[in-house]
C-alpha cells in the first residue's frame, strides 16, 4: 500500500508496484442524477428507455470520471512539486453492471513509471468493484503525466522545492 506521506515529483519512480485501495463508498441516486444532467444524458432518456436498463445503473463514463477523484484523494500528491495531467486510457472494460447505492471500491496498482521530459508518465491498472461481487464492475489502464509544478513566473520547481 502507498504511504500517507506526500508524493513529491522525485518520489514518483518509487511508486512502481505500489497499490492503493479506497474504502467502500456509495454513489447515490442524487450523484447519478447530477452526472446525467451534467452530461445531458437526461435529455434523451425517456421513462420508457429507463425501463430497459437495471434500476440505478451507473453510466460507464460516470465510472471513468470517478478515477480522477480516487487518484486525487488516495494518493497524497505534493502539489508544491508536481501536478498531473490525464494522458489517456489504453484499455477500458465495463465487466459487470454497477448500480447507485451499492458500495463500491477503487483499487489501483502502478505498473509502469517512465521518465518523460521533465516529469513522469505513470501507468495505473485500475479496478472498480462492488461489495460481494464475483467480478469487477470496471477495469481500466490509465496513463497520467506528472510534471513539475510551475510558479506564476513560469519557472519549474526544483527537487528541493525551490523555484
Amino acid at each position: 500500500m502507498l504511504t500517507t506521506n506526500e508524493v513529491r515529483l522525485e518520489d514518483i519512480p518509487g511508486l512502481l508496484g505500489q497499490t492503493v485501495e479506497s474504502p467502500w463508498i456509495s454513489v447515490d441516486t442524487r450523484l447519478r442524477g447530477l452526472f446525467e444532467e451534467a452530461t445531458m444524458i437526461d435529455e434523451f432518456m425517456t421513462p420508457e428507455d429507463r425501463l430497459l436498463y437495471p434500476e440505478g445503473l451507473l453510466e460507464g463514463f460516470h465510472l471513468l470520471g470517478l478515477l480522477d477523484h480516487f487518484i486525487s484523494k488516495y494518493i497524497n500528491w505534493d502539489m508544491s512539486s508536481t501536478y498531473g495531467l490525464n494522458y489517456g486510457l489504453d484499455r477500458v472494460r465495463f465487466v459487470s453492471p454497477m448500480v447507485a447505492g451499492r458500495p463500491l471500491r477503487f483499487r489501483t496498482t502502478v505498473t509502469e513509471v517512465e521518465p518523460k521530459h521533465d516529469g513522469y508518465l505513470i501507468v495505473f491498472e485500475c479496478v472498480l468493484e462492488h461489495e460481494d461481487a464475483d467480478r469487477p464492475g470496471m477495469t481500466a489502464t490509465w496513463l497520467c503525466y506528472q510534471l513539475p509544478t510551475v510558479d506564476p513566473a513560469g519557472e519549474a520547481t526544483t527537487e528541493d522545492g525551490a523555484r
